[in-house]
């Protein structure tokens, strides 16, 4: 998924790109993942403005046709989810009609809307957060989630190596203090606790904090203009850096920073290649 990202911010106007696109799109809708589209749509619309694509008596009933049909995306996603190895149209109508059985389809285009602006927005978390701040410290001081700077394949490969228990990521281990509607296993899934929730978790980590935001930064920006100096190339990490920090989601942003890397090495060795056929 990640090299994807990159490939989508450096190669949108190769060939292949379409093929390749909708391999992704297919990929995580079939494992249940809908905000993939938002990425599209985010990459898309830079593109398109960029170009002076875009024609703005399109985008309200465009924007209107996705509300539309927000509810029915929603449920195939949800579908997917608690059936990863089957599909049964039967199967898909009940949860259908489980989730939207006792109301109006109307009524289900608004959840819908508020089941987006829940997902983006962090505010409410970050409500929570505050409140059981000193929980959370005393949780964080008993070792029940990493630290930010240990999220990501190097905190785990060290956890291997040193023989320690498995360390959650705060994302994940919030749902087990905060008060959801719904009943799971904890490490399930997580959620996006805001930027600053760890100003209150444990303020005297600001400083050290800041650096490291900073440190991700500068290294996905160093690494990306090593990739490409296109414009999309910038519109691919300013949406990383939205995406991945704003929750904050640190360890997905590091797995984003080692397919730079990884991206950057496979560019330079068919860079080579390309060269030596060239010569001869």
């Amino acid at each position: 998924d990640a090299l994807f990202l990159i490939y989508y911010g450096v190669a949108r106007d190769n060939k292949y790109f379409r093929i390749n696109l909708l391999i992704y799109l297919v990929s995580n809708v079939s494992r249940g993942w809908a905000g993939v589209f938002l990425i599209v749509a985010f990459m898309e619309w830079c593109w398109a403005y960029r170009n002076q694509r875009i024609k703005f008596k399109y985008i309200l009933p465009l924007f209107v046709v996705f509300l539309l049909f927000y509810p029915i995306l929603n449920a195939i996603k949800f579908y997917i989810r608690t059936n990863p190895n089957e599909f049964s149209l039967i199967g898909f109508l009940d949860v259908f009609d489980s989730n939207f059985g006792n109301i109006s389809y109307v009524d289900s285009v608004y959840l819908g809307v508020l089941h987006v602006v829940e997902r983006i927005q962090t505010v409410s978390i970050l409500a929570m957060v505050i409140q059981l701040k000193d929980f959370l410290y005393i949780g964080y001081l008993n070792g029940e989630f990493s630290p930010f700077w240990w999220e990501g394949l190097h905190g785990i490969v060290f956890d291997r190596l040193l023989g320690n228990s498995n360390n959650i990521p705060f994302s994940v281990a919030f749902t087990k203090y905060g008060s959801f509607n719904w009943d799971f296993e904890i490490g399930s899934w997580n959620t996006n606790t805001a930027y600053a929730s760890w100003f209150f978790v444990a303020p005297y980590l600001i400083p050290l904090y800041l650096f490291y935001t900073f440190l991700l930064c500068f290294v996905s920006y160093v690494l990306i203009k090593k990739i490409s100096s296109s414009i999309s190339a910038l519109d691919l990490l300013w949406m990383s850096w939205l995406l991945y920090l704003l929750p904050p989601w640190f360890g997905a942003f590091v797995q984003f920073i080692y397919a730079l890397f990884i991206f950057l090495v496979l560019k330079s060795i068919f860079s080579l290649i390309l060269s030596k056929k060239e010569l001869n």
